[in-house]
């Protein structure tokens, strides 16, 4: 023992080299140093205590003084929802795939880094590295290349490590070696391998440091394990899961065609397709609602194209066509409306023209046309004769009916009525009269077949789609082109095939 009032030898300045591990075991002081170890030990843990309590102090005062409220935080605005790694991995038993990858690059990492940079740990961390960045930029084909290179080299990293422990055991179990020889085969394959073994300490623990370095290493590669067994699964569940969205959109896609062809089947082909024709020629769709009526629209749509491209139209034609047959039905309406006006008035000016001739046959005139009236004003005004009254009633009847004729309108214009009077002249004789009546009932007869020849030159540039449709121009053979003057509508140039 050293004397009281002199430090010990650990504590004093040395002069000469400190002696060696072994001679200061064997010095006899290990029992001092132990001592002086514990007493610095207890005072450190008093200090603490003393600190512990002198903080407890200080929280109690603060927390005794009152203070103002804290502003209430500003409630955070939700970012938007993002897809993130959602197309290419699931959840498993409630962790996100980030948090896997996030475990997996660390452990590979340290792998990584705890063994000198090994090819096959940075292999992998790259490969991995090159799948997430796969994952996050939407590039599938990119991400399934590298995470078929990650499975291949973590794979790969098991394997070897697998190597290493088989061998590592077979070292410890070979008895034709001493413990100390077997301890420093080890001890070079660890550096070998590149794992930073503390000489000194494997020099002071032996064996026992070497199998913590290996079991260490083994804890990082079971977690590792462990996380790479968690992103397959994730892997394999989202392809499950993608696999499953797309037989759901698949199937309801099956479904969508399903009802649409329920809601079409109640609709004929004829029908779609006249309906189509309609719409190709007048631009008219039925009126529908809802989904359904969409799809009829559009499947009359189709068919009217259908049914253009059949007749030899070009269906970007149709703005002409619609404008050709629109022109054409609309003279068609104003000449049908004319042509029963005269119609009616044909007829009624056939009566009138028969009741004429036969009151002219009982009034007695001459030849002459001044004479004729002064004979008619006397029998009429003098004599009293009724059929003279009725005859020149009925001359002025039958002008009236005339100009409704000319004109084409219920009441014709003043200038036509007062010709059509003229016509008929109470003063004609006889022989004038029945000749001035086959030639009005011949006229008359000739304006009903114009009517129908017009109206079968507006027919057929309607059936014609404005005579854009080519489908019977080999067969049809090709007619005179007239210039029709429809009453109330002008001018038509029309195409009169024979």
């Amino acid at each position: 023992m050293a004397e009281p009032d002199a430090p010990p030898y650990y504590l004093a300045k040395p002069d000469a080299p400190p002696p060696s591990f072994g001679a200061v075991a064997q010095s006899g002081i290990l029992p001092e140093v132990r001592q002086a170890q514990s007493e610095y030990q207890e005072a450190q843990k008093r200090r603490a205590e003393r600190v512990g309590t002198r903080i407890t102090e200080e929280k109690q005062a603060i927390t005794a003084v009152p203070h103002e409220a804290p502003p209430a935080e500003p409630t955070p605005i939700p970012r938007p929802p993002s897809a993130g790694l959602t197309p290419f991995l699931a959840p498993v038993e409630g962790e996100r795939p980030e948090n896997t990858i996030a475990k997996l690059i660390q452990g590979v990492g340290l792998l990584a880094t705890g063994v000198a940079g090994r090819k096959d740990a940075r292999a992998s961390l790259a490969a991995l590295t090159g799948a997430l960045k796969g994952w996050q930029e939407g590039d599938k084909e990119r991400a399934d290349r590298h995470f078929a290179d990650w499975q291949a080299q973590s794979e790969t990293l098991l394997k070897n490590w697998q190597t290493k422990r088989t061998r590592w055991k077979d070292l410890q179990d070979d008895k034709a070696l001493t413990m100390q020889e077997r301890k420093q085969l080890w001890e070079l394959d660890l550096l070998k391998e590149g794992f930073p073994v503390d000489v000194a300490k494997a020099n002071l623990e032996g064996w026992q440091y070497l199998q913590g370095l290996a079991d260490k290493h083994q804890e990082q590669l079971v977690k590792f394990t462990h996380d790479r067994a968690m992103l397959q699964k994730s892997f394999d569940l989202a392809a499950v899961n993608h696999q499953y969205a797309i037989e759901m959109e698949e199937r309801k896609h099956k479904h969508a065609i399903e009802d649409q062809e329920r809601m079409l089947s109640t609709y004929r082909k004829e029908d779609l397709r006249s309906m189509g024709q309609q719409w190709f020629l007048y631009g008219t769709l039925p009126r529908t609602y809802g989904k359904a009526g969409v799809l009829v629209q559009a499947e009359v749509i189709k068919e009217g194209n259908e049914w253009a491209k059949s007749q030899g139209i070009d269906p970007m034609s149709r703005p002409q066509v619609q404008a050709e047959v629109t022109s054409a039905k609309s003279a068609l309406t104003k000449l049908r409306g004319v042509n029963a006006i005269q119609m009616a008035a044909i007829r009624r000016l056939d009566g009138h023209l028969d009741a004429l001739v036969r009151l002219s046959e009982k009034v007695p005139r001459s030849e002459i046309h001044a004479v004729n009236e002064a004979i008619l004003k006397g029998q009429r005004e003098y004599a009293g004769s009724p059929d003279a009254a009725a005859y020149v009633f009925q001359s002025f009847e039958a002008g009236m009916e005339l100009s409704r004729v000319v004109v084409g309108t219920a009441q014709g214009d003043q200038a036509t009525r007062e010709e059509g009077r003229k016509q008929f002249a109470a003063g004609l004789a006889n022989n004038q009269v029945k000749a001035v009546v086959d030639q009005v009932r011949q006229n008359a007869h000739r304006n009903i077949d114009t009517n129908r020849e017009s109206e079968r030159a507006l027919v057929s540039i309607i059936e014609s789609a404005g005579g854009y449709k080519q489908g019977g121009a080999e067969s049809t053979p090709k007619g005179e082109t007239k210039t029709l003057t429809v009453p109330g509508v002008g001018e038509v140039k029309v195409t009169v095939t024979p």
